[in-house]
């Protein structure tokens, strides 16, 4: 029998009852073990009496990838016989998860692939509906309580079907990454070609006031570079800070375990700045900051180091040109910063850039003798 109640005491099982009286008259009987997983607690037809048997599959699969922007590749099931999408799209996340008839706006939809919710209901209906609205393709997240079953079912245009766990990397955004594209496309002159002021006065305050700058939403969608940060990084920064384990929790959600030497000072974060701090009167002070950059403009593409030196400070970086060919690739560099003896408080500012033919990467430096 295709028949399951849940988990239930077996005097409030009606299956169970009456399974128990088909077994003392010699007759066997076998039941679906649920359709709940894959939490725990959710077997149907667990009486020792019954035979509780687990769906399988076919021996084959169907597969769709998905590139992700940082490079990562999820694996997808699909049955659609039309052409795949080979060049970058961008992703929209519509505020109607499952994406029904009449949910979407067109102007919002149009050229993108569109991340929807698998529901109670067609994903022929949920395809045909983000085509309808000009989409370009569709990725199908399972819910939570949907696990990472999948079923395979035909398309009218490029999609893929995602389990729960794939689809946390499909959903995953990017905020380290938004923060990085954020800062590193902002821009500190105003519209008279002159340094940013400060509401209080016509002189120029530096980044000390303005931070990487004034946002620019537009050139952040496409950023060329970000400089991204795990969570477990930050967490790390805790750790740096001499913060007990209790106080880590509250943080992370769970128990976590500073390791006994991968703490991360501040300055040791994937920033996308650089804040520097000497001693006043200590002659040629030096430090030295190594970050890593994830290429997200075009798969081919050279950056040139351009730097902006703060006064009071010589700067090094190497290497001087950073060379990627695909998306989602890594690059490291060092920066190493020699500041000159200061007698009293000072504070100085300059940037670096990495340029390319199409972008740039701005990343402020505040330089401070205390």
């Amino acid at each position: 029998m295709s028949l399951g109640l849940g988990p239930l005491p077996f005097h409030s099982d009606i299956l169970a009852i009456g399974s128990f009286g088909a077994i003392k008259s010699g007759v066997f009987v076998s039941t679906s073990a649920g359709n709940s997983g894959p939490f725990s607690s959710t077997l149907s037809n667990s009486a020792p009496w019954i035979m509780s048997v687990a769906a399988s599959y076919t021996d084959r699969t169907f597969p769709a990838a998905i590139k992700l922007g940082n490079g990562k590749i999820v694996e997808g099931i699909s049955l659609n016989s039309g052409n795949a999408l080979t060049k970058p799209v961008p992703v929209y996340y519509p505020l109607s998860r499952f994406c029904l008839d009449g949910s979407l706006n067109e102007t919002e939809v149009k050229g993108k692939i569109v991340v929807c919710r698998k529901g109670n209901f067609s994903a022929y209906i949920q395809s045909k509906n983000v085509k309808k609205s000009k989409g370009a393709g569709m990725i199908l997240v399972n819910p939570k309580s949907g696990g990472d079953e999948l079923s395979v079912q035909p398309h009218i245009f490029p999609t893929a079907s995602v389990g729960y766990t794939a689809g946390k990397f499909v959903r995953r955004g990017s905020p380290a990454a938004i923060k990085s594209a954020l800062m590193t496309t902002a821009y500190n002159l105003n519209n008279k070609k002159s340094p940013i002021a400060d509401v209080d006065s016509s002189n120029s305050v530096g980044p000390s006031a303005y931070g990487s700058g004034h946002v620019d939403p537009e050139r952040a969608v496409d950023p060329g570079q970000i400089y991204d940060i795990a969570t477990e990084d930050y967490l790390k920064y805790l750790c740096s800070l001499n913060y007990t384990s209790a106080e880590i929790a509250l943080f992370a959600g769970e128990n976590f375990t500073c390791p006994s030497n991968g703490a991360i000072r501040g300055g040791e974060l994937n920033y996308p700045s650089f804040a520097v701090n000497f001693k006043v009167g200590v002659q040629n002070g030096s430090l030295e900051y190594e970050r890593t950059v994830t290429n997200v403009g075009t798969p081919t593409s050279s950056y040139a180091v351009q730097v902006e030196v703060p006064n009071g400070v010589s700067v090094i970086v190497k290497p001087k040109i950073l060379s990627f060919n695909k998306l989602g690739q890594k690059q490291s560099y060092k920066v190493t910063i020699v500041g000159k003896s200061k007698t009293s408080s000072y504070s100085s500012f300059g940037s670096l850039t990495w340029v390319s033919e199409k972008f740039k990467v701005r990343s402020p430096i505040a330089v401070t003798w205390k």
